[in-house]
């Protein structure tokens, strides 16, 4: 009984553990990795994921037969998408399919000459026409031509080319340029084929060809243009079993600059090219040197003049191969491809070779994905297309997939410094950036282009506000840049003048006061305007003018943080004040002001004699003295 209790719940973690393992399309997984080679094991492809990237939309394309994606593009104008291919019936024929903007079908065209025609690149040209590039088996028996289609934007067929050189010719990949004319790159001969470049007018008007070739076969299978129109194309050099990546640079009329082999001890293949806004070159494919116990993704980078800058190198336990590759608005690098379990797989790395996150899925009991082409647009949407195969039945439709990246969203960085700032203390700001985790904080001495070993880097926070302080004199500026699983995001520059002036003294500052001239009652205020630095004053007395502040004077107020001092019960005199304004860098005296008192004798006190008093007594004395006269005649 035990025993089959121990069964039943082994069985029931089984289940469980496998059902984890069942991934639908729409779920995406990351897994960490270092910088220069990326190995991620098998059984880990099925973690759960930190987080996923947007699916705006996919849709399958069948017709009950084999078809697969090989090449998908948008017109910029419309958003509309357009994906090539082929679809197998009784012989290829070449499928073209038109999605809106929200993936739903708009129309479907095929393009069948009789053999097997295949349908390997489109492109979108300025007016809103749609060409295809691929092979068309029928002009030879045991040969295939370079096959060109035009159509216009409701799927109607302009025109059809064809070039042969009388061998087995292929168009690969196709670019149109700003004058709308036309570049495919691809392969001619049959045993030691040499690497073909072409060239049309939107007219579908023939200007030239150029191959390049050596000992052993040389393959185009994807290119790139400049804005100067230098072509530069990805592929294959060797045959089996010795093979390397080729870069091949051509100029604007065809002509060579230079090539470029990349591989080691085991072989390589390049499937993809594409530039960045430096024209940087980044090609990709797959390697099985370096320690790649089977095939690994790898991308390599070169400048334009073909100087090798880094490669890195990514890959599970399985085969994997990149088939494509993309450049956003931000020059940061995305591999795509698939690995031989059928898991569609997408790495990020940055334009330095960081690597970024990678995704994957697929291969379920469900579903099985192949990842063939995929397409950046100007919002930095990623839009997908392979085969996939669902319900284990051996058959393969077209996906289309457009996806988003869930990228920090634009925020603006700010400062509360003066202009200039004169204390060198300052806080930086700035606003939320949607589906940022975090921020980090860099500083230089002019102006930022990139982030890079060069930068002072001032931390990582949550906040939204970073301060700084103790920065001396001079121009300093910052960014700021918003993370999150899937990428980063970069702030405004901005500029921090600090002009922070010399310790000194306190400014200049004038003592005065209401006081009459002169003052008739000894009673005033002094007051004195306020000194620039100033931390307090202190006002002295004396009975002479003041040279020099010492003990002989008389204090009559100490570290006042006021501007004013009342005073009072000054008797006659002449007085002198002075006021010394301090900081810690020092002192300042005011000018010295003299007041003279003056207060006049009160005489109501002391009641004098008037004039018409004195006439009195003068008449009474006269009076008197008459009649004293008078009475010493009559005594006589």
């Amino acid at each position: 009984m035990k025993s089959k209790n121990n069964r039943q719940i082994t069985i029931f973690i089984l289940l469980f553990l496998a059902s984890i393992y069942i991934i639908n399309f729409n779920n995406f997984v990351s897994e960490p990795s270092n910088v220069i080679k990326n190995k991620v094991k098998d059984e880990d492809i099925y973690s759960t994921p930190k987080a996923s990237l947007v699916e705006d939309w996919s849709v399958t394309w069948s017709e009950g037969v084999n078809e697969q994606g090989e090449g998908v593009a948008v017109d910029v104008s419309t958003g509309d998408i357009y994906v090539t291919g082929y679809i197998n019936d009784v012989d290829g024929d070449v499928i073209l399919i038109k999605y809106n903007s929200n993936g739903d079908q708009q129309w479907n065209v095929t393009w069948d000459n009789g053999k097997d025609e295949t349908g390997y690149d489109v492109a979108v040209d300025s007016q809103g026409f749609v060409y295809v590039a691929g092979s068309n088996g029928t002009f030879t028996t045991d040969s295939s031509d370079v096959l060109l289609l035009k159509f216009n934007s409701t799927g109607e067929q302009e025109w059809n080319r064809t070039w042969d050189s009388g061998e087995n010719d292929a168009g690969r990949a196709l670019k149109i340029d700003s004058q709308d004319n036309i570049y495919i790159a691809g392969r001619t001969k049959n045993l030691e084929a040499d690497l073909l470049l072409l060239k049309y007018d939107s007219s579908g008007v023939y200007k030239w060809n150029s191959t390049f070739g050596g000992p052993n076969a040389q393959y185009g299978y994807d290119l790139a243009l400049d804005s100067s129109n230098n072509i530069y194309v990805a592929g294959l050099d060797g045959l089996n079993p010795d093979f390397d990546l080729l870069l091949v640079k051509f100029n604007s009329s065809g002509f060579h600059e230079w090539n470029m082999t990349w591989g080691g001890t085991g072989n390589e293949q390049g499937f993809g090219v594409a530039l960045d806004s430096g024209n940087g070159v980044y090609i990709t494919g797959w390697t099985t040197s370096f320690g790649a116990l089977n095939k690994d993704m790898v991308v390599v980078k070169y400048d334009a003049a073909g100087n090798w800058q880094w490669n890195r190198t990514w890959g599970t336990n399985l085969n994997d191969e990149a088939r494509s590759i993309g450049v956003d608005s931000a020059d940061n690098i995305y591999m795509y491809g698939f690995t031989t379990s059928a898991n569609v797989s997408i790495v990020k790395y940055s334009t330095s070779g960081e690597f970024l996150w990678d995704k994957q899925w697929g291969n379920t009991p469900t579903y099985a994905y192949w990842g063939h082409d995929l397409f950046i647009d100007s919002f930095d949407k990623i839009y997908i297309t392979g085969k996939n195969r669902t319900g284990g039945i051996a058959i393969y439709d077209i996906f289309v997939t457009k996806l988003s990246i869930e990228a920090p969203g634009d925020f603006i960085l700010s400062s509360n410094a003066g202009s200039p700032d004169d204390d060198g203390a300052f806080t930086l700001t700035w606003t939320s950036s949607s589906g940022a985790n975090n921020y980090s904080i860099y500083q230089y001495s002019s102006y930022i282009t990139d982030i890079n070993g060069s930068l002072t880097y001032n931390g990582k926070t949550n906040s939204l506000s970073f301060p700084f302080s103790g920065y001396s004199n001079g121009s300093y500026y910052f960014i700021a840049v918003a993370h999150n699983n899937f990428g980063n995001r970069s702030s405004n520059n901005i500029n921090i003048v600090v002009s922070i002036s010399p310790p000194s003294p306190p400014g200049s500052f004038v003592l005065s006061s209401n006081a009459g001239s002169p003052d008739d009652d000894g009673t005033f205020t002094l007051s004195w305007t306020s000194a620039s630095g100033a931390i307090n004053y202190s006002l002295y007395r004396h009975s002479s003018f003041i040279t020099q502040i010492n003990g002989s004077l008389t204090v009559l107020a100490s570290e006042t943080n006021s501007i004013s001092l009342l005073q009072s019960g000054y008797s006659n005199g002449t007085y002198f004040f002075m006021a010394v304004a301090f900081n810690v860098n020092g002192n300042t005296t005011s000018n010295v002001l003299m007041i003279i008192v003056a207060i006049p004798v009160d005489t109501s006190a002391t009641p004098g004699i008037s004039g018409f008093n004195l006439i009195i007594i003068g008449l009474v004395i006269g009076i008197l003295s008459v009649t004293l006269i008078r009475k010493k005649s009559k005594l006589k």
